[in-house]
C-alpha cells in the first residue's frame, strides 16, 4: 500500500491526475483504513487545480477520524488557495493540537497572518523558529515563503539554500505547489524546478 501511495504522491506532484488516482485506487485496495492514504487522495485534485474536490475528500477522511492532524493541515493547504486565510488558521492551529507543533505548520501559519496584514504576529512565530530548531533549518523552504511575503527577498534566497543544505523535503513540493509560485524565481529555486519538472517548469 505504501508502495501505491508514494508513487500516486509522486504522480500527483507531476500533475498526471489519471496515473495517480490508479496509484491511489491500488493503495486503498490494500489498506482501506489508512488515513494518510485516504487524507493524500486529496492531493490529487489539489494539484490539478480542483479544490472543491480536494476540500471534499480530506472532509471524508476527517469523518472517519476528526482528529487526525495530517487532515486538518491538509485543508489548510486547500482554504489558502481558496484565499480563505482565517479558515486556513484555524484549519493549521487545530492540526498542531492534534498532532504537535510542526515547524512547517508553524511556519504556514505565520504566512497567513502575513496575507492577512499582521505582519507582527507573522514575525514573532518566525523568530520562535529561528531559535526553536536545529540548523540547517528542518522547515527552510517554508520559512523562505513567509519572508518573501514579509518583502525581505533576500533573506528569502538564503533560507532556499539552506533548504538544500537541510535537504528540506518541502522543497520539490515547492516546485510545483502554487502556494509557493512568488518564489519560483528566486535564484535558490528556478534551476531546481527545471530539473524536477523539465518543459512543465515554463
Amino acid at each position: 500500500a505504501e508502495a501505491w501511495h508514494l508513487k500516486g504522491l509522486f504522480l500527483a506532484l507531476r500533475r498526471r491526475v489519471t496515473e495517480a488516482e490508479d496509484s491511489f485506487k491500488r493503495a486503498i485496495e490494500f489498506d482501506p483504513l489508512c488515513l494518510v492514504i485516504q487524507t493524500h487522495t486529496a492531493l490529487v485534485p489539489y494539484f490539478a487545480g480542483e479544490l472543491g474536490d480536494a476540500e471534499w475528500r480530506v472532509e471524508a477522511a476527517l469523518a472517519l477520524e476528526s482528529h487526525f492532524a495530517e487532515a486538518h493541515w491538509v485543508l489548510g493547504y486547500i482554504h489558502e488557495r481558496q484565499e480563505r486565510y482565517r479558515e486556513a488558521i484555524e484549519s493549521l492551529q487545530t492540526a498542531v493540537r492534534f498532532g504537535g507543533e510542526h515547524p512547517t505548520i508553524l511556519a504556514d501559519i505565520a504566512f497567513l497572518h502575513a496575507c492577512l496584514g499582521d505582519f507582527e504576529c507573522a514575525r514573532e512565530i518566525v523568530a520562535r523558529l529561528e531559535t526553536g530548531s536545529p540548523r540547517p533549518h528542518p522547515a527552510a523552504s517554508s520559512l523562505a515563503r513567509v519572508y518573501l511575503r514579509l518583502g525581505e527577498r533576500e533573506t528569502s534566497n538564503a533560507w532556499l539554500e539552506e533548504g538544500f543544505e537541510a535537504r528540506d523535503v518541502m522543497l520539490p513540493w515547492a516546485c510545483v505547489d502554487p502556494r509557493y509560485e512568488s518564489m519560483w524565481m528566486l535564484p535558490a529555486l528556478s534551476g531546481l524546478r527545471q530539473r524536477i519538472l523539465g518543459t512543465a517548469a515554463r
